[in-house]
């Protein structure tokens, strides 16, 4: 067991971000009624244009033993300097160590909804870009299992002019 401490998982209208909010009423409003989660499948990517560049999106296994980085945009890859797009979680982060990330998000599997989580968080080996704000998104195909998690990082900021860090984090 890890002594990392997680951040709680919140509800989403707590958040004081405009761009937040907005893309937590596109989630929720692609919800089918009487469904927890939306369906990837059915997802208009052109409606997400307004955040593209800072979304994953987390292609899970069925057990959540592992998940794929489907996606990441392009503000990400920029600030962090390199792309995982395609690799799975367990063999590389941008953040905490594999074993954490995955951790965490069967935490946000299991919360049964969209949640953010608001502490700093490392986005690179260098630790000079941080994200401060993240809404997690689940969705699933039949409505019930998440197979898929759509996160935006609503805030990466660069803290000094330290030189991108050559790689990913395996820690």
């Amino acid at each position: 067991m890890s002594d990392y401490e997680f951040p709680p998982l919140l509800d989403p209208r707590e958040s004081q971000s405009d761009s937040v909010l907005r893309l937590f009423a596109w989630w929720n409003s692609n919800r089918p009624v009487g469904l927890p989660y939306p369906k990837w499948s059915e997802v208009e990517i052109v409606e997400l244009r307004d955040w593209t560049g800072w979304l994953m999106v987390y292609g899970l296994l069925p057990d959540c033993s592992d998940a794929e980085y489907r996606l990441v945009g392009g503000q990400i890859v920029e600030k962090a300097g390199y792309d995982l797009t395609g690799t799975t979680v367990s063999k590389a982060t941008y953040t905490l160590r594999p074993d954490l990330v995955l951790q965490n998000l069967r935490r946000i599997c299991l919360y049964g909804g969209a949640c953010l989580q608001t502490n700093e968080l490392e986005v690179n080996s260098g630790g000079f870009v941080r994200s401060h704000e993240r809404l997690w998104m689940p969705f699933a195909e039949d409505g019930e299992t998440v197979n898929r998690l759509l996160l935006y990082h609503h805030s990466i900021k660069v803290l000094d002019a330290a030189p991108i860090a050559p790689g990913p984090m395996v820690r």
